[in-house]
């Protein structure tokens, strides 16, 4: 076993002889002596003993206790004060200086070893504690999810790094002191009423509890976050603070890409931090350099089914063998490179479950020492099983859809197809006793004839408007780079008659080139154009086509001076066989604006109207300049 080695600091050369054999004779070996605090530091700045003894008042320009200041903060060396009698005034300055004890002269040398081995001891415990405290503040500093702290009324205490990033802030104190003007529920909360509902289920017990929120980031947007928290009462039963976590589930197939670090760096936070690390909602582990457990939490030890303890030692080729490639592939690749990798999905089986094929979602970030240099590498792990289950029958449930939505196209097309001849003849033989009996009979006949001519003819209308849409929705035209000058010019060519006899002004900007289905795209601006000449006002109708860019896409809009609509219509318009108007006023089966909604999504766009009654109308909707065509 080492000596331990001494330095003794007194001006008295016979009183520290006597000190030096006494040491000795207990065991100790003496690096050095000194009889002034200048001569002291010099030597000390040479060698480094474990202890230093230091006569409270010594000779010279430095008095004892000034001395054992520069020992502790220049040399960071645990020290004994030796006195005898000291003035009060000296006695309170050498407190301030937290010695690791006195020794009154003259000493017992029973006592004198009992102080220099307590003395070590604390020494030694201390440096223990503060290397365990920077153990676990390195674990939770790479913790993949937000923690805070807060109080029972609304301020927070502490965040992490990943919390005020979550939350749009560019450091934990940024969301701090930006939160802490009011409160979090008024400032992030989208509902400040839910954190008092949250909190008292929390008052009820100390278990932990979870909620899913809506809250409000720094630039405005909206999180969805999963919140797990509890609160941590003192002795008396009162609450102490509120601690938890957020998770941004906003987009459930991602997970936050965020390194986590927190600031949990006091003594009496130790108990708090493994039980936050034990209870996380998320499996946690940390391998050394070896890629040998040194740390794991009780959920990851449930996921692989073997009791924590069990893991200590063991490489995960010995814990969970058919996932220990990929593990060790993230593992190798975070310590040669340094970085995180956040996201990588990994497929298995575990003893928790024989036999049944699971999926986490593995992240791993680089453990580091005091020093910034990478010792091992800490994981986290989060099962989505479930989740890619749900995501399967999401995909069948879609393709059953799809299936389904061809079949009642192409019974559609046949419907409206294969009714249309035997119609025609019903409306041919009703005309033609319209025209040869009519005033034949007596008046309520010729009513019911007009009653029968007009409901072939608007069944006639309605087939066609249904074979139009079949064929919108079930066409494999080729789509092709087109000018909608040309667009324009085909659609006035076929609504001549009703521009000349309504005198409608058109003007139009030049019209960009687009990826369209002519045919379709001809439909969509006839009958817009139509639209606007059916809705016309007293005045002179005018039509305005514009085109203007925006991102990624064309915004295209005809524009009328007609009698406008009603903004609670906005929707409803676009919905099939939805009138504003009684068929004696306007004419129309409602399915035209319906099928050019489909038109326009079709072409990955969508559409809108912006009006008011009285001041006309303006249909806009949207082209892609790249148009993926949507079948």
């Amino acid at each position: 076993m080492l000596q331990s080695r001494i330095f003794i600091i007194e001006d008295d050369a016979i009183e520290a002889m006597d000190i030096k054999i006494n040491l000795e004779s207990m065991g100790y070996e003496v690096l050095g002596m000194a009889g002034s605090g200048e001569e002291a530091l010099r030597k000390l700045s040479q060698s480094r003993p474990d202890i230093v003894l230091i006569d409270i008042v010594i000779k010279g320009a430095m008095n004892g206790v000034e001395v054992a200041h520069k020992i502790k903060n220049e040399f960071d060396l645990p020290f004994i004060f030796l006195t005898s009698h000291s003035e009060e005034t000296t006695m309170e300055k050498a407190k301030i200086t937290e010695p690791f004890g006195y020794v009154i002269k003259p000493f017992d040398v029973t006592e004198l070893k009992y102080t220099i081995e307590i003395a070590l001891y604390k020494h030694k415990m201390e440096k223990k504690l503060e290397s365990r405290l920077q153990y676990f503040k390195n674990v939770f500093d790479h913790a993949p999810i937000g923690i805070f702290h807060s109080t029972l009324e609304g301020k927070f205490i502490r965040v992490n790094y990943a919390f005020s990033d979550m939350y749009g802030y560019e450091s934990p104190e940024d969301l701090i002191n930006d939160v802490n003007k009011t409160t979090i529920a008024e400032k992030l909360y989208l509902y400040p009423n839910r954190r008092l509902e949250f909190i008292s289920t929390a008052l009820e017990d100390d278990k932990w509890h979870s909620h899913k929120n809506e809250y409000v980031r720094k630039d405005g947007s909206i999180m969805i976050g999963e919140l797990c928290f509890r609160t941590i009462k003192k002795d008396d039963g009162t609450v102490k603070y509120v601690e938890g976590f957020v998770e941004d589930v906003t987009e459930q197939k991602e997970l936050e890409e965020a390194q986590m670090k927190t600031e949990m760096i006091a003594w009496d936070r130790l108990a708090e931090i493994d039980g936050i690390y034990d209870s996380s909602p998320i499996g946690l582990c940390t391998l050394d350099k070896d890629l040998r457990y040194i740390r794991i939490n009780e959920n990851l030890a449930q996921i692989n089914g073997i009791p924590a303890i069990k893991h200590i030692g063991k490489t995960p080729r010995e814990i969970i063998p058919t996932l220990a490639e990929k593990i060790e592939s993230m593992a190798k690749q975070t310590l040669k490179t340094g970085q995180p990798i956040m996201s990588r999905e990994i497929n298995g089986v575990t003893q928790a479950k024989p036999g049944v094929l699971r999926t986490w979602i593995f992240q791993s970030v680089p453990f580091k020492d005091i020093l910034g240099s990478i010792i091992g590498i800490s994981f986290s792990v989060l099962e989505i099983t479930e989740m890619k289950k749900v995501q399967q029958e999401i995909a069948e449930t879609v393709k059953k859809l799809e299936l389904s939505n061809e079949e009642l196209q192409r019974f559609a097309y046949v419907v409206s197809h294969d009714f249309k001849e035997p119609l025609r003849m019903v409306s041919s033989f009703t005309q033609l006793i319209q025209t040869r009996y009519v005033g034949k009979f007596d008046k309520e006949a010729d009513e019911f004839i007009d009653f029968i001519v007009e409901g072939s003819r608007r069944m006639e209308i309605l087939l066609d408007d249904l074979l139009a849409y079949s064929r919108i929705t079930s066409a494999e035209d080729k789509y092709k780079e087109i000018n909608l000058d040309s667009i324009i010019e085909e659609c006035m060519f076929n609504l001549k008659l009703a521009i000349e006899e309504n005198n409608v002004e058109i003007t139009w900007e030049s019209l960009p080139t687009v990826f369209v289905n002519r045919t379709q795209m001809i439909h969509v601006f006839q009958n817009l154009i139509a639209n606007a000449i059916k809705f016309r006002g007293n005045n002179t109708p005018k039509i305005y086509i514009s085109a203007q860019i925006e991102e990624d896409h064309w915004i295209l809009g005809v524009g009328d001076n007609g009698i406008g609509i009603d903004p609670q219509y906005n929707e409803r318009i676009f919905e099939v066989f939805q009138r504003l108007h009684r068929r004696d006023e306007y004419e129309g089966t409602g399915m035209g604006l319906f099928l050019t909604k489909k038109i326009v999504e079709r072409h990955n766009g969508h559409i809108w109207v912006e009006s008011e009654p009285g001041n006309g109308s303006t249909f806009y909707f949207t082209l892609p300049f790249e148009n993926p065509v949507t079948y």
